[in-house]
């Protein structure tokens, strides 16, 4: 969801929003999470994270070399 599309849902829905950029694999602009979980009133402050999209998420896959593997002695 954007930065815009997540602020206004939060505000409609009473909440004032504060933004802050975090470092993330998620496109920038992207949010990615809010400071508060579960319930929160409405007129409470919610933080809303935003991708700055600095990150990129590692796909490096190892397998064990035949060395480290333990064989019969």
């Amino acid at each position: 969801m954007t930065e815009s599309a997540a602020t206004s849902l939060l505000q409609n829905a009473g909440f004032k929003v504060t933004v802050s950029l975090t470092s993330s694999p998620s496109a920038r602009g992207t949010a990615t999470a809010t400071a508060r979980s579960g319930a929160a009133l409405p007129g409470s402050t919610i933080t809303l994270y935003i991708s700055d999209g600095s990150s990129t998420p590692s796909t490096t896959t190892t397998s064990p070399s035949p060395s480290d593997t333990p064989g019969p002695r």
